[in-house]
């Protein structure tokens, strides 16, 4: 039996702990009933596709699908609490794991800490052990651009981000992406765990260490003793 009090879990939010790509979702919200919203959500899904499977950095897909669009402050927060709805299923059945595991869990995204807080907290997952971007508003509340000081606003964030954390012992990495992929690369005491219950990837699964399908493999894995 794994003695998971030497582990620290860290999870990816988008395709993992939801189903969906947050960033897409606020962006057909802030499209609306735009008559070419069809053509733009479909360039910002192969976008998004590329930056995961590691076709393109992630600072540039980043770039690339905000540049598609435009949103304020108030579609940031409904597409936050819209989310609530769009938990991985075995995400929300494990829900009392990963709130006995809270200390040791953490969330490393590329998204947008706004739209992840509602989600995370709900699974009991601690407000400062959330890491993701910023956006920028202007003094009308409409989205300017990017934290560009925040790490995860730039390629390898995800790598840098967990090396400042000086976490000890070993670490779990769940995610769909190559970036999550990157951190097991860059952390010697890392293991990489793809996750394919939302999003199978190839490209990433052929890199991992293991493959989870659904998040009760995860939790199995770590049994607690």
């Amino acid at each position: 039996m794994i003695n998971t009090k030497r582990w620290s879990f860290l999870f990816d939010f988008d395709s993992t702990i939801i189903q969906s790509e947050s960033l897409d979702k606020l962006a057909e919200e802030a499209l609306g009933n735009s008559l070419d919203k069809k053509e733009i959500l479909t360039k910002i899904e192969l976008i998004t596709k590329e930056g995961m499977n590691g076709t393109i950095p992630f600072d540039e897909s980043l770039a690339a699908r905000l540049k598609l669009f435009g949103a304020t402050k108030s579609m940031v927060e409904v597409v936050g609490q819209s989310l609530m709805n769009d938990i991985s299923p075995t995400f929300f059945e494990n829900r009392s794991w990963i709130e006995k595991m809270s200390s040791q869990i953490y969330v490393v995204s590329g998204g947008f800490k706004e739209m992840m807080f509602p989600v995370c907290l709900s699974l009991g997952i601690k407000k400062n052990h959330i890491y993701g971007n910023d956006f920028i508003y202007d003094k009308d509340g409409n989205v300017m651009g990017v934290d560009s000081n925040n790490f995860l606003s730039k390629s390898r964030g995800k790598v840098n981000v967990v090396q400042s954390m000086n976490l000890e012992g070993e670490i779990a990495i769940l995610g769909d992406g190559m970036t999550d992929y990157e951190i097991g690369v860059n952390c010697p005491n890392a293991t990489f765990f793809a996750y394919t219950e939302n999003a199978s990837r190839h490209q990433v699964i052929k890199k991992a260490s293991h493959v989870i399908k659904k998040f009760d493999d995860f939790v199995n894995y770590f049994q607690i003793s």
